[in-house]
């Protein structure tokens, strides 16, 4: 793909095995992802980091938007 992408993993509070996780990030690497964020929400982890990089992504989108 030619636009940056975000890969999330979640419910990673559920996960016995790091493997698992290991395993969701090749996945996400191998389809192009540039950066990686683990979501639990149980415990809040990564929600934050999504949130501001959900924004990043959304002000960038309308900026290129307006040079239309």
């Amino acid at each position: 793909f030619q636009k940056p992408m975000v890969g999330v993993v979640t419910k990673i509070d559920q996960c016995r095995n790091p493997a698992e996780v290991e395993r969701a990030e090749t996945f996400l690497k191998l389809a192009g992802v540039g950066s990686i964020i683990h979501i639990s929400s149980v415990t809040g982890e990564g929600i934050e980091e999504f949130a501001d990089t959900s924004n990043d992504f959304r002000s960038a989108y309308l900026g290129h938007m307006e040079k239309i």
